[in-house]
């Protein structure tokens, strides 16, 4: 199976993450540090491969989870976005809600179009 799977936060939900992983209060820069990155990529792996599992469980279905990567600019947000809306196939939407931190995210999983029959089948 081959697609793409993207988590979407606004910033400041993106830090209240990082500070639940690290244990420390993260301040509102422009843009992440090393550490905060890396924690954030990590968050993010961790999510994915749960969320994967949790979908293909027990299923004899291959995907190849690369390692995730952070995107903070706009125009590259904006390619995401025309890429969801040209897309032909199927796209899966989401929402992750942590309420005692106050943390909503989207994730996105946009299987290829030949993936998709493939995917829909084992899932049944």
């Amino acid at each position: 199976v081959s697609g793409e799977m993207y988590f979407l936060f606004t910033r400041k939900d993106a830090l209240r993450l990082v500070e639940m992983l690290v244990g420390e209060r993260m301040r509102l820069t422009l843009s992440l540090n090393r550490i905060e990155s890396s924690a954030l990529s990590e968050i993010a792996n961790i999510l994915t491969g749960s969320y994967w599992y949790a979908m293909t469980d027990r299923k004899a279905l291959n995907w190849r989870i690369t390692v995730p990567t952070i995107v903070e600019d706009v125009g590259k947000i904006l390619t995401l976005s025309n890429r969801v809306y040209d897309f032909t196939s199927m796209v899966f939407l989401t929402d992750i809600t942590v309420p005692q931190n106050n943390v909503r995210g989207h994730f996105l999983l946009l299987p290829r179009q030949e993936a998709l029959t493939k995917l829909l089948t084992n899932l049944e």
